[in-house]
């Protein structure tokens, strides 16, 4: 290649000592080529790999020298990337959406709301820089973060004028409706993937051990996924009829005994996993000291019905002590340090610091931790990913640009060994 051209990369793998991307010529035909280290990638007769699938085939193959190691413990991470459905090269706004997205549906729907504050009235009732929350078209600006803003309406609920006081926690009630409604999308097998990762990571646990699943997730396509192949999900529910949470279910497993062996050897149900919802989810409901599992029909239907969900501000640290969260996280935190262990993230950005620290924490202590990073972009800025990043030299630690819905499964799935 002309070493004047300019050339974007764009990294698919990274290794210890492998980084596999894609370099795109900025011309006007836009010549591709595959590099590995940063030189061309050639098969094993010498020829340059020009061709896509090839490239990403040896991806697979560096990456099942990992995925194919014995590991006594699985872990699956879904952050809210997992939820995420592409449709022409952008977010399909029937199913998951990214915080980001959220945030605007808020402003619009404030907007259109008689009753309730919008946005713009809040910044400005709280004194905050309005041209840092929108723009003249109405839509956010880029640096609006619904965290801390949510966080910034609870602090100043104390200090709201008393004619004003019903029309700002209307208002805040209304935000909640908006996150509610925006997560009760059901799951869509034809353009989801979580039956196929649960399929093909529950073949990787041996018996007694069970596949742990662990998301940030409201929404309750883990579950629907689960219940179209008959899969048994222990989620800290008991088995009455009013389910109520008990974290002591984790540590159960299901078994049966063998017929017709002296020995009564046992027999373990395969189809099994742990289900951790770490924020809370659209089916939990309050019921004085109790946490009750209802179905997601009668939430959205019964407006009185209020799940219990972490909503994000930064408020959520504070709440993460309290239960059901604090028990879930316990678990998760005890999972990471369990020796030989296979840990899969995806679709987390690592942006929330208190789950970050914790995996961060677990890679620093627990040498047997092998974690493999998938995300739609494994070059991001933000801190905690950069950290991570410069752990990977002297850690098990690999990153794989793969999305849940999108091709994670190939990847994880069989390969061509030639």
């Amino acid at each position: 290649m002309d070493s004047n051209m300019t050339k974007n990369n764009e990294n698919y793998y990274k290794a210890n000592q492998i980084v596999l991307s894609k370099s795109t010529s900025n011309t006007e035909n836009s010549e591709e080529c595959f590099l590995i280290n940063d030189k061309i990638l050639k098969d094993s007769e010498g020829k340059k790999i020009s061709n896509f699938s090839k490239f990403k085939n040896l991806i697979r193959i560096e990456l099942h020298k990992v995925l194919d190691r014995r590991y006594d413990n699985v872990i699956l991470f879904a952050g809210a990337g997992a939820s995420v459905v592409m449709k022409e090269n952008s977010i399909n706004d029937e199913y998951g959406k990214t915080i980001a997205m959220i945030a605007q549906d808020i402003n619009d729907i404030l907007e259109e709301t008689n009753g309730v504050y919008s946005i713009d009235e809040l910044s400005n009732l709280m004194k905050e820089d309005k041209s840092k929350v929108t723009n003249k078209k109405n839509k956010l600006d880029e640096s609006f973060n619904l965290e801390d803003f949510i966080s910034k309406l609870q602090s100043y609920k104390q200090f709201v004028d008393k004619n004003k006081k019903k029309k700002f926690e209307n208002t805040i009630k209304k935000i909640y409706e908006v996150i509610i409604d925006k997560t009760k999308y059901s799951y869509n097998p034809e353009v989801m993937k979580h039956r196929q990762i649960l399929d093909l990571l529950i073949k990787k646990v041996q018996s007694p051990n069970k596949l742990s699943v662990i998301t940030t997730n409201y929404d309750t396509l883990f579950e629907e996924a689960a219940e179209l192949d008959n899969y048994v999900v222990f989620d800290g529910f008991n088995f009455q009829y009013n389910s109520s949470f008990n974290s002591d279910m984790f540590n159960w497993n299901l078994v049966k005994e063998v017929p017709f062996m002296k020995t009564r050897e046992l027999e373990y149900k395969k189809r099994v996993f742990n289900l951790l919802k770490i924020h809370g989810s659209l089916t939990w409901i309050k019921d004085g000291e109790r946490i009750l599992k209802s179905s997601k029909t009668e939430i959205i239907n019964d407006k009185n019905k209020s799940p219990v969900m972490i909503f994000p501000s930064s408020n959520k640290y504070a709440l993460s002590y309290t239960e059901p969260y604090f028990s879930l996280l316990t678990k998760f935190q005890e999972l990471l340090n369990l020796k030989n262990t296979l840990l899969i993230t995806t679709g987390f950005s690592f942006a929330d610091n208190h789950i970050a620290e914790m995996v961060i924490q677990a890679i620093k202590n627990n040498p047997s931790l092998t974690t493999l990073i998938t995300d739609y972009d494994i070059d991001k800025k933000e801190k905690n990913w950069k950290k991570l990043e410069g752990m990977r030299e002297t850690n098990s630690i690999y990153l794989l640009k793969a999305t849940l819905n999108g091709d994670l499964t190939e990847y994880i799935g069989d390969y061509d060994a030639d």
